[in-house]
């Protein structure tokens, strides 16, 4: 008899406790973007966040991931892949709040999570298995996302809308506070590798 099981990604609750030593406090209007901007951030640049700021005046969009994996494979060599590199990059010089960190490792990226409070994703691609939305859940950060590809089994806690509702949601996710550390621990509990492998055994009895 053959079985296929669709598997999934796992965090590892460890680094989130080591990265909470060097975090003092969490701002709650600090937002992180980690996927490639090719994934939506030109979405939640030009369409979402002038109404965001314009609501939330404290928040800041941090973007992480940066340029360096679509420069290598030369996407941002063909004319397409230009222009939008400058569509981007014009936006996140030009509207308020946007702080640009381009890739960085895994432990400064954690604790970035950890002393964030929103995880906006206005994605445009259909995601297999979403990590970052994992990373946020663990981190107490409150995903808002598009019910897309795997981001509606992907994002068990937080908020999964329509584009009409996705600047209310955000605001909505600032301004709350309880249900965080519930988030945080059961992500790290049932989202970890130690889950994942545990799901393996039990399918190979």
């Amino acid at each position: 008899l053959t079985k296929i099981y669709a598997g999934r990604n796992g965090i590892d609750p460890w680094e989130f406790e080591r990265a909470a030593l060097d975090v003092k406090e969490r701002n709650l209007a600090k937002m992180i973007w980690a996927s490639t901007p090719f994934r939506g951030l030109h979405v939640l640049l030009g369409r979402f966040w002038p109404e965001i700021k314009r609501r939330v005046l404290e928040a800041e969009l941090h973007v992480f991931y940066g340029w360096d994996s679509a420069d290598r494979m030369g996407v941002t060599a063909t004319e397409e892949g230009r222009r939008f590199k400058e569509q981007v990059m014009n936006l996140v010089e030009t509207l308020p709040g946007i702080v640009w960190h381009g890739r960085v490792g895994q432990p400064e990226l954690y604790r970035e999570f950890l002393s964030a409070g929103v995880f906006p994703y206005s994605a445009t691609h259909a995601e297999e298995n979403c990590i970052n939305a994992y990373i946020a859940q663990a981190s107490g950060v409150w995903p808002v996302v598009f019910p897309v590809g795997a981001l509606p089994q992907s994002v068990v806690f937080g908020w999964k809308v329509e584009e009409s509702q996705f600047v209310n949601a955000v605001v909505e996710a600032v301004r709350t506070s309880e249900g965080r550390d519930r988030m945080a621990q059961w992500a790290r509990r049932w989202l970890s590798w130690d889950d994942v492998a545990a799901t393996w055994e039990r399918l190979w009895r």
